[in-house]
């Protein structure tokens, strides 16, 4: 579970937030196949999820951002 605090302290506008990513930046630990994004705190970057599951909630966060799920 990856919080939107996280997100947002961890990368930067325009970048592009896939599985790979989260374990590079140890937001993800192990051989973990999947990952969720929750609505924890807020979005402050317009970023791109791409292949990772998002919460309802976090959806609307990251879209009011700027931001897109794909």
């Amino acid at each position: 579970m990856v919080s939107l605090d996280e997100i947002s302290l961890t990368f930067e506008d325009g970048d592009i937030v896939t599985l790979d990513a989260l374990k590079e930046t140890g937001l993800v630990k192990g051989a973990r196949t999947q990952a969720k994004i929750l609505n924890n705190g807020e979005l402050t970057k317009k970023v791109v999820i791409d292949g990772v599951k998002v919460s309802a909630s976090a959806i609307e966060k990251i879209t009011a951002a700027g931001g897109e799920i794909r």
